[in-house]
């Protein structure tokens, strides 16, 4: 840009990934050319969706990389990996090695059945070469793992459940449901956590047990993530509040992938100018064992999205490293114990001692602290006595639809109903 205001050039022509107004990454060209007329210099700027031919241009890179029966790697690719595996071991930091495979027999099979019959043999064995890598990469660095039928049996069970993924995702078939969190001494709803379902066409609904694990695997979730920060960001909008005090809060679980990907806080920033929605409203919530795998890196972007004006969460505490000195290395906001020790909080010496020590520290760094899997009277009036002001369960309420929540939100406040263990039937009312 400053070549083209000093007049060094009269065009610039810069090629990116931008954000659709729907949350889904496009490529575009953006040309800047710089005009004259009796006014002075003026830019002139157009931008032009070049999706389509980048995806073209990958396809002509795979293809001239690898071999188009297979999809393995073909012999120029090959010959480059072994130049710079040679050039690594040179340097004295790395090892290589080259390993030769050989099909017995297989010229009886074009001799016999036809070409056609030993295409079908070479594209049945390329798709065991990625299955083999896969399970051995899966168990671990510096591993061996012998090929047994079963694998390709679990691969193929594999594609076709991430393919049904897909499917799901492009049909719309995923929706979400709301789970309270009740300010426990006044019964008013604090805020609500987005849990996603998905409405299968012949399985009913699947509860996210059902996907996520697939979802995580195959790098659906980043998609999938997406699509949950915009719902979330047009529903939160249209529950009814008086004034920014009234206002309920939005929690959504962020995943291992979505943490890593560069994407995230783009996602978030155009979730919220496309809603509208607050962004004090909107907590983000991370389980403890994601931000300590690279806790530098992931300072850094959760003062990013500090930056934006959201509200940062631990969700799971207590499962993982299980260390409150980082809640002063991270920009948290709000602290969530894991279900387990609110579980044996009413039998366990020592669960208990854990959340009254959890709940006094995190208060004195001024961090919210929300109980998870609240489900009796007991367990809510042990809470009550730490001074655990926020509480989340089935005493209190199951996940709503979204269509629901107004009015769960409007009835008056009342105290938690013991049914059994469970309490199935909304008995908490309006926010704080």
């Amino acid at each position: 840009m400053r070549e083209l205001r000093a007049g060094l050039r009269d065009t610039l022509t810069i090629e990116r990934r931008y954000f659709h107004k729907d949350g889904h990454l496009v490529w575009g060209q953006l040309t800047v050319s710089q005009v004259f007329d009796g006014d002075g210099a003026r830019m002139i700027s157009m931008i032009q969706d070049i999706s389509e031919r980048k995806r073209m241009e990958t396809q002509l890179v795979k293809q001239a990389f690898h071999d188009e029966l297979t999809g393995l790697a073909n012999r120029v690719l090959f010959r480059d990996r072994l130049h710079h595996g040679i050039e690594r071991r040179n340097r004295g930091d790395h090892h290589v090695a080259v390993i030769l495979l050989d099909l017995d027999g297989f010229k009886h099979v074009n001799d016999s059945l036809g070409h056609a019959a030993g295409d079908e043999l070479l594209k049945v064995i390329g798709g065991a070469l990625p299955t083999w890598c896969a399970r051995a990469k899966a168990s671990g660095k510096g591993r061996v793992r012998t090929f047994d039928p079963s694998m390709h049996t679990e691969a193929m069970q594999w594609l076709e459940l991430e393919t049904d993924l897909r499917t799901a995702l492009d049909r719309k078939e995923f929706f979400l449901e709301f789970h309270p969190l009740v300010r426990r001494e006044s019964g008013r709803v604090k805020g609500l956590e987005a849990r996603i379902r998905r409405a299968h066409p012949t399985r009913g609904i699947v509860p996210p047990g059902g996907f996520v694990s697939i979802a995580e695997e195959s790098g659906l979730i980043t998609s999938i993530g997406r699509w949950v920060l915009m719902d979330v960001g047009r529903t939160a909008t249209t529950w009814s509040h008086d004034d920014d005090f009234d206002a309920p809060s939005v929690s959504v679980n962020i995943a291992a992938k979505q943490l890593e990907s560069d994407t995230l806080l783009n996602v978030v920033r155009l979730a919220l100018g496309i809603s509208g929605l607050d962004p004090r409203r909107l907590i983000l919530e991370f389980t403890e064992s994601n931000v300590m795998r690279e806790p530098e890196a992931v300072r850094v972007k959760l003062e990013a999205l500090k930056e934006l004006g959201v509200r940062l969460a631990i969700d799971d505490f207590g499962t993982g490293y299980s260390s409150l000195s980082y809640l002063q290395y991270f920009p948290v906001d709000e602290l969530k114990i894991d279900r387990s020790f609110v579980r044996l909080i009413e039998s366990s010496d020592r669960d208990a001692a854990l959340v009254r020590t959890i709940v006094s520290l995190a208060r004195s760094l001024s961090v919210e602290v929300v109980a998870e899997g609240i489900e009796d009277i007991g367990q809510e009036r042990h809470l009550r006595s730490i001074n655990c002001d926020i509480g989340q369960g089935y005493l209190y309420s199951s996940p709503l639809p979204a269509q629901t929540v107004e009015a769960f939100r409007a009835r008056a406040p009342s105290a938690p109903v013991r049914t059994d263990r469970r309490v199935t039937t909304p008995r908490v009312a309006t926010p704080a």
